[in-house]
């Protein structure tokens, strides 16, 4: 029973992390198309 409850608590704990990751890349990605597409009009 315990062995399962801290089973669980790592894969929260992993997609919570994998979410987190997921946003940053998803900023990086943004901020990569709109400096590419600044140089592309400027």
């Amino acid at each position: 029973m315990l062995v399962d409850y801290k089973i669980k608590a790592k894969v929260i704990f992993y997609n919570n992390t994998d979410h987190r990751l997921q946003k940053k890349i998803n900023l990086f990605q943004i901020k990569f198309i709109r400096l590419i597409n600044k140089k592309r009009h400027g």
